[in-house]
């Protein structure tokens, strides 16, 4: 016997049938990813300068830290692939969003009580590297689920559009706010936007199939397969 349909699936299995202008969940999708990717790019701008204007850190320190916040990237693709595949994707955005403005929140803290440090800035650097790379996997993989198919080229439009505006724009916003309310006050912000995120990933409501995430016991077998293509 099939199970009862609740208000919620009903719901989410007719979001995605929407057209994008009526579509909510793709809506919350949008407005939540293009506001932690503008996040994104006030940290970048922010550990940077943090570095050299509070800690004096060397030009090696600072190609160091950026490359703390690229490796991740390199080493953690496959697996978060995986993982954006087998998993809920809403838990790994919502997940992702909540630890990374708890990792971003390190640096002014350490910074009130005295003890930020060039190893404390590679240490955050790191895990918002990891938890972005993590977080874009299951983003990436949700759309299908709250986009009907006859409507994912303009969303994936709109998508790309957006997010190139939100890169651009928090670059330049973030030097904005530091030059007004300083780099600590900025990343409190950025924690801010991360936790902002996740509330609007809160709000998605993926397809009951969708949902259906594969077994995840075969991971290891689906990495060395994409790393043999």
């Amino acid at each position: 016997m099939t199970p009862p349909t609740t208000v919620h699936d009903a719901a989410a299995e007719g979001a995605a049938a929407l057209p994008l202008r009526t579509n909510r969940p793709f809506r919350a999708y949008w407005v939540g990813e293009a506001v932690t990717l503008a996040g994104s790019s006030v940290h970048g701008v922010a550990l940077p300068v943090i570095a050299v204007l509070e800690l004096g850190a060397s030009p090696g320190q600072v190609s160091l830290l950026a490359a703390a916040a690229t490796v991740p990237a390199f080493v953690l693709a496959l697996p978060a692939g995986v993982a954006g595949d087998r998993y809920p994707k809403k838990k790994i955005m919502i997940g992702t969003d909540l630890a990374a403005a708890a990792v971003v929140s390190v640096v002014p803290v350490c910074w009130a009580v005295g003890v930020l440090s060039v190893p404390v800035l590679y240490s955050v650097a790191l895990l918002l590297g990891a938890l972005t790379v993590l977080h874009q996997a299951g983003s990436i993989a949700i759309v299908p689920e709250i986009v009907d198919r006859a409507h994912m080229h303009p969303a994936n439009a709109r998508i790309a559009g957006t997010f190139s505006l939100a890169d651009t724009a928090g670059t330049y916003g973030g030097t904005l706010v530091m030059g007004l309310l300083g780099a600590g006050r900025a990343m409190w912000l950025d924690s801010l936007s991360y936790l902002f995120s996740a509330w609007c990933a809160s709000r998605i409501r993926p397809s009951a199939a969708g949902r259906a995430a594969a077994a995840p016991a075969r991971m290891g077998a689906a990495i060395r397969e994409g790393s043999a293509t």
